[in-house]
Order: C-alpha cells, then structure tokens, then sequence
C-alpha cells in the first residue's frame, strides 16, 4: 500500500463518522506511526566497508542519526566481530585495519509512490495510525462534555469512552503482532522503540 491506501485504510479503522478529524490529522497520525514503526521494526541494508586504524568508514546508505550497527563480520573469514557506534555516527572497531560486512538499519520510507514497509504490515502501521486517532477523537468529545448542555453531556461522553476503548484496541493489537515479531528483532541485536504520543488539541 501507498499512503494515500493507508491513509483510507486509517480512515476506515477510525470510524470518525461525523468528519472531525481532516486530512491533516491523518498525515499526522502516520507520520507518527512510521516513526513508532521504524523504532519498533527498521529496515536492514549491508555493505562491506573498510576499516583504518580502528575507524570504521560509513556505508554509503548509512542514515545520519538513525542507522545503527545489527552486526559485523571479518571479510574474509565471517567471524563476528564487535563493533561499536558512538555518537556522531562514528563508527569503531578496536584494533581492526581491512574490510568488514556490516548490517545496519535504516528507517523505512512511505510515500504516495513508494513504500519500503515490510511485507504484510500495512495494516499494523494504519492500526498504529488509527490509535493516534481515536485518542484525539477521545478527547475532543471529552472537551465537548464539559461544555455543553446537560441532555447532551451523556452522549459526548459515550463517544469519548467508545473511542478510548477503540484506541487502547488498536494499541494492544499494535504491540501484539510487534511482540511476535520481537524474537527474530532480538536476535539481530535491535530493541523495541518507545511509545509515541500525540498531544491532543482543542477544535473549534
């Protein structure tokens, strides 16, 4: 899928029937969520680089301030070597002159003509994107139940309980199918990224 397909695809997982949210809250929403999705589940690339003194030369893909090292290994002979990053995107390998094999990450791109998301996951990103959603739906209809009439209060409130619960859904999925895919993540020596929060704001 594109972002125009995952923005419908967030859309319809949002259910905001009514059209509170526009499309810039929807830009917003998955701009978010490949933030979170790259943390949680970056691409890889590799290539072998020559090492100087210890000073290991940067892949000519590396992303400054994102990429980081999943492992080296001796070229030849592919026997893992340890590494070490430092921040500045200086990369080390003590005591090491020649060529390695690196793997490293790289943060994933989404656009209306490319995407780099992996298999299968569109869905886990809109997912993500539509949390973000119903959160700020949540508290928009919050906000309304404090301001209007009494008759109505019950029906605000409903609606901001109903996409709470609708947002704790989608991040409970969302960190579900991350956690399955967190043994393989593991093993390469990746962690999984930290929550992202939309502040939310008051409409008018």
């Amino acid at each position: 899928m594109n972002q125009a397909e995952l923005t419908q695809l967030t859309q319809a997982l949002t259910r905001d029937d009514v059209a509170v949210l526009n499309a810039d809250d929807y830009e917003q929403a998955l701009q978010l969520a490949v933030a979170r999705y790259n943390k949680d589940k970056p691409r890889q690339d590799d290539a072998v680089v020559n090492v100087s003194n210890g000073l290991m030369q940067l892949p000519g893909t590396w992303q400054a301030d994102f990429s980081q090292i999943v492992q080296a290994y001796s070229v030849p002979g592919y026997d893992e070597l340890p590494a070490r990053q430092l921040p500045g995107d200086i990369l080390k390998l003590a005591g090491y002159s020649g060529d390695v094999h690196l793997y490293f990450t790289l943060a994933h791109s989404l656009t209306n003509i490319e995407t780099t998301l992996w298999p299968g996951d569109s869905e886990l990103l809109a997912t993500y994107a539509a949390a973000l959603c119903c959160e700020q739906l949540s508290a928009y209809y919050s906000n309304e139940a404090q301001s209007t009439i009494a008759a109505d209060v019950t029906q605000q409130t409903s609606k901001a309980e109903q996409y709470r619960t609708l947002a704790r859904e989608y991040r409970r999925r969302y960190d579900s199918q991350v956690k399955q895919a967190n043994g393989a993540t593991v093993s390469s020596g990746l962690s999984a990224g930290t929550v992202v929060t939309w502040g939310s704001r008051r409409r008018k």
